[in-house]
């Protein structure tokens, strides 16, 4: 949490910019208005969800993502990325020089491209690709442990 309230305003107001594309003039307005406040709401309805969702589990989530990482670190570095992109989700490929998530984005990689397994992503891939953000590519994680959020149901 300290490195979430620790964020700069400009940071915490540019990306709020990019969270807030396509989901209402309203929402905009209260979040851009005041980030600060915006930052702080953000970073106690993390803490909440932290303590009633993930503490309980985070023993177990931790190993796994771990594990998850390891993994994904080994696989890239003896096959390639190339090799490992489609295996994440069948929308991924590396086509020349491009990553594709079912359509191209145009991002520049200076700095590299960040994978990030996920336990809150169960059927698709999240992809930042702001300007604000170092390109990332969240994936589902492959180890999950057998009771992460099993009581829950999919929506559908």
């Amino acid at each position: 949490m300290g490195a979430l309230l620790a964020t700069p305003t400009d940071q915490a107001y540019a990306e709020l910019v990019d969270a807030t594309m396509g989901r209402g003039a309203e929402m905009g307005r209260r979040l851009l208005d005041d980030p600060d406040r915006a930052r702080s709401e953000a970073a106690d309805a993390v803490c909440r969800l932290w303590k009633a969702a993930v503490e309980p589990e985070w023993p177990s989530t931790r190993q796994a993502l771990r594990a998850e990482m390891l993994d994904r670190a080994i696989q890239v570095d003896r096959e390639g990325l190339r090799a490992v992109l489609p295996r994440l989700h069948h929308s991924a490929a590396c086509e020349g020089d491009s990553i594709t998530v079912e359509s191209t984005v145009d991002v520049d990689c200076p700095e590299g491209l960040i994978l990030v397994p996920s336990l809150f992503i169960t059927d698709r891939l999240q992809c930042a690709t702001s300007d604000n953000w170092t390109p990332t590519i969240y994936c589902v994680t492959t180890r999950r442990p057998a009771n992460t959020w099993q009581s829950c149901e999919t929506p559908g």
